[in-house]
Order: C-alpha cells, then sequence, then structure tokens
C-alpha cells in the first residue's frame, strides 16, 4: 500500500511536469505563429508545414512514451496487487497459526494449572496428618518433673562412664609410652646390627662384581675367539657366486636341445659347483656357496650374516660384488626397496646387534662414500667428479689405511646411513656402452666405521665394514666403448688385474705383495691381512651370450677362493681348493 501511494504521488509529480512542459511548448508555438505572421505566404506556408511536422513527430514522441509509461504503471499496480493478495493471505494464515497457539497454550496452562492444584491438595492433606501426629505425640509424652529426672540421670550415668574411660586411656598410654621406649632400643640395637651386616655384604658385593666382571669379560673375549675361528675355519677370503635369472628378453632368445628343452649355458649343480657350457666345452667350478637364480636375496644374506658380527667385535672385514656388466652385482649389493640388498641387510643387522649389546657397550658409528674412476678417489658425499677440492689419495694411518680430507658423517640408525647412500649413488660415474644401457664405470666403496666402548672397564674396539659395487669387468672389445668410454675400460681392467695380482701374490706367499698398483687394493690392504674377512661374489649372466664373459669372471674368482689369509697378514693357500 505505501508503495502505490508512492507510485500515486510520483505520478501527479509526472502530471505537474507535463502541464509545465505544455505551456512551455504553447509559448513556443506562439512565438512560431508570430513568426510565420511576419512572413510571407510561401513562407509561411512552409514553415508551417514544418513546424506540423516537429509538432507531429513530438507528440508521436510523446504518445508513445506516456503508453510505454502507462504500461510499466499498470504492471506495477498489477505487481502490487499480486503482492497484497499474497499479504492477506500470509495475514490470514498467520492469524490461524497464532490462534491454534493461543489454543495450544491456553490447553497446556489450563493442564498445568490443574496438576498444581491437585499437588496443592496432596500437601494440605499430608499437612493435616502431620499435626494429628504431632498432637497425639504431645499427649503421649512425660510430663516435666518425670523429664528432668530422667535428663539428670542420664547425665550422671554419661559422667561416671566418662571417668572410667579415662583412666583407662591413662593406663593405656602410661603402657604405649613403656612400649615405645622399649621399640626405640631395640630399632637402635637392629640399626647397628643391619649397618653392620652391609658392610658385610658391601664387601662382599665388591668381591662378587669384580668376579662377574672377570667372568663376564673372559666369555665375551670366549665367544668372539669362538665366532672368528668359525670364520676362520669357513676360510678368511670367501668367494661366493651367483647366478642371475632370466630377462624377459633372455627368454624368447634361449637354445633349444634335440629333446625341445632350453639349453642352459650355466648350470648350478649343487650348492658348491657350477658349470658353464661354451663354445670350447664345459668348464666347472667350485666355491663356497653357489647361488641358483632362483635364490633370493634373503639366502643370500644368511651367508653373510656372520660377518657383520665381526665387525662389531673390532675386525676389518669386506663385502665386494665381482663380474661383468649386467650379471647383478647392483642388485646383489643394493636391490629394490621392495627386496633390497646385502648393503641394507647387514647394515640393519649392524645396528639391530649394537643395540642388543647396548646393556654392556656404547657404539658410535660413522660413514663415508667414494668412488674410483679412472684411478682416481672422488668424495661422492662431496659431489662426486663435480667437486672443487684437493686430490685425494690413500695414506696410511695408526688405524690401518685412510683417505684424508674424506668426509665422515656421523650416523645414528639405518635411515642416516640410508640417506648417506642415496646422496652418494647421485654423483656415481654411469654411462651406457654395448653390455649395458647403465654400465657403472667406476669403483664404489661404502664404508662404515664402528666404535665400540665397554661399558665395564672403558675397553675400545674399532671395527671396519667395506661394502663394494665393483665396476664391470668386461673384455674391452665387447665393450664397444671409445673415446673416454675405452680410457674407463683400460682403467677399470687395470684395477681389477691390480685386485688379481695381489691375491695371486698372497696365494705364492710372495715376499712382496703389489697393493700399491691401484687405489683399490692400496685402499683394502687392511682387509687381505692379520684378522680381517673378505667376501667377495662372482656374479654371472645365464645366457651363452655372455659365455665368454662368464667363464673370465669365474676364473679370477677361482683364483681368489685358492687362498686364505693368515695371521701375519701373508696367506697361505687353502686346503682342497
Amino acid at each position: 500500500r505505501d508503495e502505490a501511494h508512492q507510485h500515486v504521488t510520483m505520478l501527479e509529480a509526472r502530471v505537474a511536469d507535463l502541464q509545465a512542459e505544455t505551456s512551455r511548448k504553447e509559448g513556443e508555438f506562439a512565438a512560431k505563429l508570430r513568426e510565420i505572421t511576419a512572413a510571407s505566404e510561401h513562407q509561411q506556408a512552409a514553415m508551417l508545414q514544418k513546424h506540423m511536422w516537429e509538432l507531429t513527430e513530438a507528440h508521436t514522441r510523446k504518445v508513445e512514451e506516456l503508453e510505454a509509461e502507462l504500461r510499466q504503471k499498470a504492471q506495477t499496480i498489477a505487481l502490487l496487487q499480486a503482492q497484497k493478495a499474497d499479504a492477506v493471505k500470509a495475514e490470514a494464515a498467520a492469524s490461524a497459526k497464532v490462534k491454534q497457539a493461543k489454543e495450544s497454550a491456553a490447553g497446556e496452562f489450563r493442564a498445568q494449572l490443574a496438576a498444581l492444584y491437585k499437588y496443592v491438595d496432596e500437601l494440605n492433606a499430608f499437612r493435616d496428618s502431620i499435626q494429628g501426629e504431632l498432637i497425639a505425640m504431645t499427649n503421649d509424652m512425660f510430663n516435666e518433673t518425670v523429664q528432668t529426672k530422667m535428663v539428670r540421670m542420664m547425665r550422671d550415668r554419661e559422667i561416671g562412664a566418662i571417668r572410667k574411660a579415662k583412666a583407662e586411656m591413662r593406663a593405656e598410654v602410661d603402657a604405649a609410652e613403656a612400649r615405645a621406649k622399649d621399640a626405640e632400643e631395640g630399632a637402635e640395637a637392629a640399626r647397628e646390627q643391619c649397618e653392620h651386616a652391609l658392610r658385610i655384604k658391601d664387601l662382599e658385593s665388591a668381591g662378587a662384581i669384580k668376579h662377574y666382571k672377570d667372568k663376564w669379560r673372559a666369555e665375551f673375549d670366549k665367544r668372539k675367539k669362538l665366532h672368528n675361528m668359525v670364520l676362520d675355519l669357513k676360510g678368511s677370503i670367501r668367494v661366493l657366486c651367483r647366478v642371475r635369472p632370466l630377462l624377459e628378453k633372455e627368454r624368447f632368445n634361449l637354445e633349444t636341445g634335440p629333446d625341445g628343452q632350453p639349453v642352459q649355458p650355466v648350470k648350478c649343480t649343487t650348492e658348491e659347483l657350477i658349470k658353464v657350457t661354451s663354445d670350447k666345452g664345459d668348464k666347472e667350478f667350485e666355491f663356497d656357496r653357489v647361488f641358483a637364480s632362483s635364490e633370493g636375496q634373503e639366502t643370500v644374506f644368511d651367508e653373510v650374516c656372520a660377518l657383520v658380527t665381526s665387525v662389531l667385535d673390532g675386525y676389518n672385514v669386506c663385502i665386494m660384488a665381482y663380474g661383468q656388466t649386467g650379471s647383478g652385482k647392483t642388485h646383489t649389493m643394493e636391490g629394490p626397496d621392495s627386496d633390497p640388498g646385502v648393503n641394507s641387510r647387514a647394515l640393519q643387522e649392524l645396528f639391530r646387534l649394537a643395540e642388543e649389546r647396548g646393556d654392556e657397550w656404547e657404539y658410535r658409528f660413522s660413514a663415508s662414500v667414494l668412488e674410483i674412476y679412472n684411478e682416481q678417489i672422488y668424495d661422492l658425499l662431496a659431489g662426486g667428479r663435480d667437486q672443487d677440492a684437493e686430490k685425494l689419495d690413500v695414506k696410511q694411518g695408526p688405524d690401518g689405511m685412510y683417505v684424508p680430507g674424506l668426509r665422515v658423517e656421523e650416523v645414528a640408525a639405518l635411515s642416516d646411513v640410508a640417506a648417506v647412500i642415496h646422496k652418494g649413488k647421485q654423483n656415481r660415474s654411469t654411462f651406457a656402452t654395448n653390455m649395458n644401457e647403465h654400465s657403472s664405470r667406476s669403483h664404489l666403496v661404502l664404508s662404515v666405521y664402528t666404535v665400540a666402548t665397554a661399558r665395564m672397564g672403558g675397553a675400545v674396539m674399532r671395527g671396519k665394514l667395506h661394502l663394494i659395487d665393483l665396476a664391470g669387468s668386461e673384455r674391452i672389445g665387447r665393450t664397444g666403448a671409445q673415446g673416454d668410454r675405452l680410457k674407463e675400460a683400460q682403467a677399470i681392467n687395470t684395477s681389477l688385474s691390480s685386485l688379481g695380482d695381489v691375491i695371486a701374490a698372497i696365494g705364492n706367499k710372495a715376499k712382496h705383495v703389489p697393493f700399491r698398483n691401484s687405489k683399490l687394493t692400496y685402499l683394502l690392504q687392511p682387509c687381505l691381512g692379520g684378522d680381517a674377512k673378505t667376501l667377495m661374489f662372482v656374479n654371472v649372466a645365464p645366457t651363452r651370450e655372455y659365455a665368454g664373459e662368464s667363464l673370465c669372471s669365474l676364473r679370477f674368482a677361482a683364483k681368489v677362493n685358492a687362498c686364505e689369509i693368515n695371521k701375519q697378514g701373508g696367506a697361505k693357500p687353502a686346503a682342497g681348493k
């Protein structure tokens, strides 16, 4: 309704404006008329005709505007009427709801009022019953004189009982004081006896602690000696052979025999024998253990596990993988995350044993990662071959061979070592050859150093674990190497040949062992003498295509397997090999 009133007011204002406009137009028309009157007849006719056209057009426009405005107003009025009807309906609905709510509230109030009246009636009835009981109780009570006599009698009886209890309590207090004095004298005597007994026990315990400490040390030395004897019986330089599984593309290219079955050029005849069939015939080799292609990483590590204990016992241990490119060296040492190789499993066992011995020994660990590329040593934790640092070399130190300037990082858990390994692997030198798309062109050496301090006595043991993934050992003619790749292959073969020369000199008990002929053998010198333990994996491919390279690897491994280290740093031939 208010909006309609506003529209009416606006329309009235609009009419007033139109009236003023009409007056103005009439004035203009009178002026035009006077102008026409003053002109000639021809001019008057032309001006009159022009003016008539202008008036007609203006009138037409005005009419159209008014019609449009009227239509708009009609729509507004219709909308207001519809809104009014909706408002009336909403008002009626609201009135009905209010009425219904009032009736409902009135009904509830009447019900509550009736309940309240009923509760008041119940309270009145209860009050009347209480009043009757009080009147009856008053009538039954004794008179005042009788009540006074009874109160005095009860008071006298209570006073007598209190006096008797006071006398009994005094007697009990005196007895308790006497007992406390006796107990104090007894406690003093017992304290003196306990102190005397404790002094005797302290003297006995000191002797027992020294006895058990000496006994523990003797048992520890005995276990360490027995463990070392077991490894010595197995051979201080042990060689394990592993045959990698066939690749998917190799399964389709296998040769078949007369019986239609695939020919296997590499066969594991027993757990210690392997036979290779080539164009020159069959050749059989014997090693400490031969792993068939079907045996997994866990089985392989079972043969290595005992060496981890030797590291914590203070020995130098070296585990290396040897073989041609693509024979499975890196898989054996590193393996995928879902099925880790020797490196991860050995380090996990190392930390597990250290935690197990934590009550007797305190262990500290550190690690380094280096590569030997083209007979040059590069620190992979400092950027590898891209680093701008001084030249690294192997030196003789009080604790064996070491590399001055090599970054050694403290590690406290397997995750810390994994981070060190990942950082080092990013900087390793790998390039493609005819033998493998990602051939390792350097020797990767992961070293873990342990320092154990006895919690009783403070004795110190130092151990060292080298985990080495050697560069691919293949003949230069098969690699297709040229330029820098050719120089790499020559350096690799020279380094591996030097390793073979060192092993041969040790096996022949030569007076001079050429450790200095390569950086690799010079670095491994502590692992090839004294109480050191060395284990070599020789990895071979299972196909005829690589039979020649497999034979070369197996011959080299057989030479290593034919000698063992003695305690003076030399070696003696292994019996029966």
